[in-house]
């Protein structure tokens, strides 16, 4: 019995550690650490409200595709209904659905934005297509 319960709260703590979430939560912080690492930025806007944004979270954020697709981005999330950041970044670049999703340069400069829920494997698709792209013009600037 004790090895079950020792195993469980092994287990607990391993799974707590790998959900640590890797969202950050300003937009300040996210360019600097985008500059500092020379990385572009994946902007997930919602709201509370809106199911398509929670099924993203639940279904594609855990995937491999996703973690693959961004493993060399900074995570960004923003409630778009915040009455702060996450409204006035929604303003700023007009986002009018949701859930959409930036990936932007480090100087804020939109290079691709992803607008509505995708499976896993299309999302991946679909932002590995727009930061090959984004990642040539970085490059070349």
């Amino acid at each position: 019995m004790k090895k079950f319960l020792i195993l469980g709260a092994l287990a607990l703590a391993v799974s707590s550690t790998a959900s640590a979430s890797p969202w950050i939560k300003t937009f300040a912080q996210a360019q600097q650490k985008a500059k500092s690492k020379n990385q572009l930025i994946f902007v997930d806007l919602w709201a509370e409200w809106c199911g398509w944004c929670h099924k993203f979270e639940q279904d594609v954020v855990p995937s491999q595709a996703f973690q693959n697709a961004t493993d060399s981005m900074v995570l960004l999330r923003l409630n778009t209904e915040d009455q702060g950041e996450g409204t006035n970044l929604a303003r700023r670049y007009n986002v009018t659905t949701l859930p959409t999703f930036l990936i932007l340069d480090r100087d804020g400069v939109i290079a691709g934005i992803i607008r509505g829920y995708q499976a896993p494997s299309d999302f991946a698709s679909s932002s590995r297509a727009r930061s090959r792209t984004s990642r040539d013009v970085t490059a070349r600037s």
